[in-house]
């Protein structure tokens, strides 16, 4: 005869088990999927490709507010469509070798697609930057917005 303790202990592995199976209706890979997209920023998309020409156009939108980098990050950004001549600059605001009375400023390029690798760039690491982006259209009008940029 068997004991009521191992006939609970049967019935309660039985029932775990049956439980595993109706809970986990998803395999092993769209669960790590699951774990990984919580670190991929690729989820956004984007539904309209943004031109100065747009009757919603805001020159206050071309950047977001903040960016932060690691000293091994790489930045990649793209300005509004449609401009004639586009400026991305950074001045240091605070840190390693900041001095206020000379304002640093870092051209950092002159194309519609701003990509730098900060260990090859002039980034100073645990600094902070004003990251401007200037777009021109074929009439001359300047649209301006600027980001604070962390490099740690």
């Amino acid at each position: 005869m068997k004991s009521l303790g191992s006939t609970i202990t049967a019935y309660s592995i039985v029932f775990f088990m049956q439980l595993m199976f109706v809970a986990c209706n998803s395999g092993v890979n769209s669960m790590v999927e699951d774990y990984n997209d919580n670190f991929n920023a690729s989820k956004t998309s984007i539904t309209k490709i943004v031109s100065i020409t747009d009757e919603d156009f805001s020159e206050s939108n071309m950047l977001s507010l903040r960016y932060t980098l690691a000293a091994y990050d790489t930045l990649c950004l793209l300005a509004p469509n449609d401009g004639k001549k586009y400026q991305w600059t950074a001045v240091m605001t605070d840190g390693r070798n900041f001095d206020s009375t000379k304002p640093q400023t870092l051209d950092l390029g002159s194309t519609q697609q701003l990509t730098v690798y900060v260990p090859n760039s002039k980034l100073a690491q645990w600094s902070k930057y004003d990251l401007t982006l200037t777009v021109y259209d074929a009439a001359g009008t300047k649209y301006t917005d600027t980001a604070v940029l962390v490099v740690y």
